[in-house]
């Protein structure tokens, strides 16, 4: 009641702005983001202050001590409260609970003129536990605002601006604690004036970010963060690829927690730099990182591309598995830099997935578990480094390595689960440019419609690039045996094999269903005569046809032409025309064994 009641005294500065419209005036996302710019730098600058500080208090030889404890002070907040954080950012106004979330920051900042005067060790690892709190808290309002601020289509480019604007916030947060301790001679007084201009300078941002109506989610707060994040998570499940893309996110902040720790002893064991020296490495893969997130909203103003987080994952891997032979510091800043661009690349559409595909009530929490996941993977990296390191002994070159095969197996699986996506992406980007496609009497523009498809004599290359027509494409290669090839292709999600003369009747009609249930759009592919032939007496071919009531459509090639390329045509792409019609699956021609077979 106290918080209700607090966040109605604030008063609706920017009510006008979009009163009445439920949209706000182009300005309203830069006024977010510079309210969480200054918020992540003032993060990054008061934490690095209190290290510099109690470092300076204690003594050098207690710096590990000092880092230890103030790790903990700034992480524990994100793991106890990020929950109670959606959950308030789903109940109340997320525009006003900014607001709120800034007046506190001013308090925070403003008491630490005091903990610093008194140089009370205590005292700094309070504020900052009560600053990461803040940050904590401001999490999920800030993100899962953006689609109430802009529209469907620009959520993605909207996500690559805030996040390339917090990781540049980070860097010049991180920056200016050296900067100001060192020209001040470690004057902490005088580096917290920078820190409370830029709070306050956080709340004029605030006030002007146009209000949001509150959501009034009924959901209560619990102590047991892992209990709500877990019921979050079941949430999630209900909703196709929305438990990956949390879990994919969660990954990234490890990713970087584990490079953050790493990278400086990589830099002094192969590169030959100081520890100062390798700091300066930072700013190549946070610059990379803010490329990246542009370059991902650009690429993403049709809506939420999930295939280009499938394929820069496994860019972060290669980059991570060349970075041990890396024995140059231009070659390293420019890996860091791609690393960084892939990092971008990945994480954006499935941040802009989690807002997109949540419901508008519980789109904070869906953010919320994210975080505690997130800084759970940012507990682990040390973890991580400790074993590398004092355990087995090993280079930071070495631990690149193992976290790049890590990396490569989390893609993997990501890919896997997510092959539709994916296959859709690549055959849009990396296939389709190629050729100009004609579809005769299509039936990919109409959503709603039951077409199940089928074909005898596509090649590998005609059924690719029809997967790019829709990620809801699932094969069904029917032929008579396995085979071993076989064995890899059937592990991507969006194909199965229905073998007719090893499996039952139940076990196919069981797959087939199973695909359907998720209303995905069968594209059945024969590899034989005999196997359209069992295809037509089957319980699957009765199960599309009668109880889910699927119209078949053949498809075949009407016409393909094809050029030679030259230095005078090479504009030119090879045509090829797809027909789908209405026709008796016996009334075309069949080859004994298709190409399709190959499969």
């Amino acid at each position: 009641m106290v918080l209700q009641q607090t966040l109605r005294s604030i008063p609706h500065r920017s009510l006008s702005l979009n009163r009445g419209s439920g949209r706000i005036s182009k300005h309203g996302l830069n006024f977010l983001n510079g309210a969480q710019f200054l918020g992540a730098m003032n993060d990054n600058l008061f934490k690095f202050l209190n290290i510099y500080l109690l470092i300076d208090y204690y003594g050098a030889a207690s710096s590990a001590d000092v880092l230890l404890l103030v790790g903990i002070s700034y992480v524990a907040p994100f793991l106890l409260f990020s929950s109670a954080a959606g959950i308030l950012a789903d109940r109340f106004s997320k525009q006003k609970f900014i607001v709120l979330l800034k007046i506190v920051e001013i308090i925070i900042i403003g008491a630490s003129f005091f903990v610093f005067n008194a140089k009370a060790p205590l005292g700094c690892y309070s504020l900052v536990f009560l600053l990461s709190l803040h940050s904590a808290l401001m999490g999920p309002p800030k993100y899962s605002i953006i689609p109430e601020l802009v529209k469907e289509d620009a959520i993605s480019k909207a996500n690559g601006l805030i996040t390339s604007s917090t990781y540049l916030a980070i860097i010049v947060g991180t920056f200016l604690a050296s900067f100001l301790a060192q020209i001040s001679g470690k004057n902490f007084i005088f580096c917290t004036t920078f820190c409370f201009i830029a709070a306050v300078l956080g709340l004029v941002f605030a006030l002007y970010i146009p209000h949001t109506e509150p959501k009034r989610t009924q959901r209560k707060m619990r102590a047991n963060f892992i209990l709500e994040t877990h019921k979050t998570l079941k949430i999630c499940r209900k909703t196709p690829f929305l438990t990956l893309a949390v879990y994919g996110s969660a990954f990234f902040l490890f990713l970087g927690a584990f490079f953050q720790l790493n990278v400086i002893p990589f830099a002094i064991e192969n590169l030959g730099l100081t520890e100062i020296g390798g700091g300066y490495l930072f700013l190549a893969i946070a610059i990379g990182i803010a490329v990246g997130s542009v370059i991902a909203g650009k690429m993403s103003k049709k809506g939420v591309q999930l295939g280009l987080s499938c394929i820069a994952s496994l860019g972060l891997a290669a980059i991570l598995f060349f970075l041990p032979w890396i024995s140059s510091t231009f070659v390293a800043a420019i890996a860091l830099a791609l690393l960084g661009i892939f990092g971008g690349l990945y994480i954006i559409p499935f941040e802009s997935y989690m807002q997109t595909i949540s419901s508008s009530d519980t789109r904070g929490q869906v953010i919320a578990a994210e975080n505690v996941l997130s800084f759970l993977g940012v507990l682990l990296a040390p973890l991580c480094l400790f074993f590398f390191s004092k355990v087995l002994g090993v280079s930071a070159a070495f631990g690149f390595a193992v976290i790049g095969a890590l990396t490569l197996v989390i893609s993997s699986m990501i890919i896997l689960r997510m092959s539709g996506v994916c296959a859709q992406y690549f055959s849009r980007t990396c296939l389709q440019p190629f050729f100009q496609m004609h579809l005769i009497r299509s039936p990919f523009h109409f959503k709603d419609a039951k077409v199940a498809l089928w074909a005898t004599q596509l090649k590998k290359k005609e059924v690719a690039l029809l997967l790019g027509e829709s990620s809801s494409i699932h094969v069904f290669v029917v032929k008579e045996r396995h085979q071993a090839k076989d064995r890899w292709l059937n592990r991507l999600s969006n194909i199965d094999f229905l073998y007719f003369r090893e499996n039952s009747e139940a076990e196919m009609a069981s797959v087939v269903e199973k695909a359907l249930a998720l209303q995905k759009q069968p594209l059945l592919l024969f590899s034989s005569k005999a196997a359209l032939i069992h295809f037509q007496q089957s319980a699957y071919y009765h199960l599309l046809k009668e109880e889910y009531g699927y119209q078949f459509r053949h498809v075949s090639i009407k016409h393909t032409s094809h050029f030679k390329p030259s230095l005078l045509q090479f504009w030119k792409r090879t045509q090829i025309t797809f027909l789908f019609e209405n026709k008796q699956f016996l009334s075309s021609p069949l080859a004994k064994e298709t190409p399709v077979g190959a499969l």
